[in-house]
């Protein structure tokens, strides 16, 4: 991959890129398929055919995931186990809300308890 920054290659993974020190997915300026320069607006590379991509086309919308999983702790659980060697990120946003969710469902469910023992 190439950074859309500076244009230097760099690992497929990187999050921030080595070189310029910039999300390498956070610019317009280079093609991350084969580094060639484009333009701001640009959506396909002219040299390679590649789609451009931006930081926005890489993650979906968290706050969906967020929201989801903590009403749905069991979704969340499965959106975490889908997306765990994919997606790395999303799945552990998707399970820290499941368990945000289990946390606040289970409390819910102790102040229902003692609720109803007290108004015996």
């Amino acid at each position: 991959m190439f950074c859309r920054e500076c244009g230097m290659e760099i690992n497929d993974k990187a999050e921030i890129c080595v070189h310029c020190g910039v999300r390498p997915l956070n610019s317009d300026r280079f093609c991350q398929a084969c580094g060639a320069e484009t333009r701001p607006g640009q959506e396909v590379c002219i040299i390679c055919g590649n789609r451009l991509k931006r930081l926005s086309d890489t993650d979906e919308s968290l706050g969906l995931v967020k929201a989801v999983s903590c009403c749905f702790p069991l979704i969340g659980a499965v959106l975490y186990l889908v997306w765990k060697t994919d997606k790395p990120k999303n799945a552990d946003t998707a399970c820290k809300w499941a368990l945000i969710g289990l946390l606040v469902e289970a409390g819910l469910y102790l102040f229902s308890f003692c609720l109803g023992v007290l108004s015996m």
